[in-house]
């Protein structure tokens, strides 16, 4: 910690999503950062990628699967809960 630089832990949420930043040193009275914080839902388990190589050059189709991946289809092209498929990059 310093005057720039305050560390704190998140506490544990029972959902994803956003949350409004609130600081407090007594837990009494709080001032508000102006900031928000997001939690995700981390992938608990991936069990498999098809296929499991690809030509150095990229560009192959992969796709993953496991659970818990809804949350990371933003640059992927979503196939179900469990499975999404990403193209690698291109060397």
């Amino acid at each position: 910690m310093s005057r720039e630089r305050l560390l704190c832990a998140t506490p544990p949420v029972g959902q994803s999503g956003d949350v409004h930043l609130l600081l407090s040193s007594d837990d009494a009275v709080y001032i508000d950062t102006g900031l928000d914080y997001t939690y995700y839902v981390q992938p608990t388990v991936f069990s498999g990628i098809t296929p499991e190589a690809g030509p150095k050059r990229g560009g192959t189709r992969v796709t993953l699967t496991g659970r818990g991946l809804a949350a990371f289809v933003s640059e992927s092209q979503p196939l179900s809960q469990q499975e999404m498929t990403q193209v690698s990059p291109f060397d």
